[in-house]
């Protein structure tokens, strides 16, 4: 089952590619996402949250799940 936060559309105006990010809740993931809104990216955020914290999150789009 996939969870998906506010503000994820299945449309991207043209302007700023989307760039998924799975495990961007953990550690190096949420490293990732900081350094790819920093370049002007716009992350979406994939996680199980089986070691990662929603703390690193913040308001970044993200779904939630599992790829096994």
């Amino acid at each position: 089952m996939l969870r998906y936060s506010e503000g994820i559309s299945h449309k991207n105006s043209g302007r700023v590619p989307h760039v998924l990010v799975v495990g961007g809740a953990g550690y190096i993931g949420s490293h990732t996402v900081a350094a790819l809104e920093d370049a002007g990216r716009t992350p979406i955020i994939f996680d199980d949250f089986s070691s990662g914290h929603r703390d690193f999150v913040g308001s970044t789009p993200m779904v939630e799940g599992d790829i096994r």
